[in-house]
């Protein structure tokens, strides 16, 4: 849960949040939940700085955002795929009430999302890769055929041998992950602009976050995975 989120979910059950100093003011009906707290304690910092004087319009947009993002997620776990196609916003798949509601309230963030991070629809899935035994070997380029050209140094990095700290079955399963995610999404990732260490990066990089699981959905700043978890990536200073 990311700082915008904790905000959200605060305002959500009925929290009023104010700063003094850097300390947070909380005030509702009833107790927070413990969860909730301690998120909010863990992002304090960030929410100050997000609270503080003139920035409130700016914290708003960002819990709109992320809202958003999240409603896409759940708007292609539910079959409905929303993209841009030909300068316009599609939507494909059986719609329900609950979440037309969600898309009229959010559609000016969705937007702005597509805005800043086009993409065209991906191709099609290339057929299933041969699963080739992984060898320890720079050189060797299995699945290069899939990656970009700017990824192709750090794909042959993770190649050459795992992480220090990092196990021989998770750098495999790393590797594997990696492979499906550049055949489904690779054209994608490349066009909305993520960097090789939000990719690649141990411990942050999105191949160790996914441990077998899939990217459902890839955003300008998140990517949804098939077992309904969210990763986040981290802003590059």
């Amino acid at each position: 849960m990311s700082s915008a989120e904790a905000l959200r979910a605060a305002r959500a059950a009925g929290i009023q949040i104010e700063i003094d100093g850097d300390d947070l003011v909380l005030e509702a009906a009833a107790r927070p939940p413990d969860e909730l707290l301690a998120k909010l304690k863990q992002h304090k910092a960030e929410i100050v700085a997000l609270l503080q004087p003139g920035t409130e319009r700016t914290a708003t947009e960002a819990v709109r955002l992320s809202a958003a993002e999240t409603l896409l997620g759940d708007a292609l776990r539910a079959s409905v795929e929303i993209r841009p196609i030909g300068g316009k916003i599609a939507i494909t798949g059986t719609v329900s009430r609950e979440l037309q509601g969600r898309l009229d309230e959010y559609w000016p963030e969705i937007e702005a999302l597509f805005a800043a991070n086009p993409c065209e629809p991906h191709p099609a899935p290339a057929a299933a890769w041969p699963e080739p035994e992984i060898v320890k070997d720079p050189n060797f380029a299995f699945g290069a055929d899939h990656v970009p050209q700017r990824y192709r140094r750090a794909w042959q990095e993770l190649l050459s041998g795992p992480p220090p700290g990092v196990s021989e079955a998770a750098w495999l399963q790393a590797i594997y992950d990696a492979r499906d995610l550049f055949s489904e999404w690779g054209t994608e990732i490349e066009r909305i602009r993520w960097d090789d260490d939000s990719v690649f990066e141990w411990p942050g990089g999105l191949i160790w976050f996914l441990e077998g699981e899939y990217v459902t959905f890839p955003g300008g700043m998140t990517a949804h995975t098939s077992g309904k978890r969210i990763w986040r990536r981290k802003l590059q200073r």
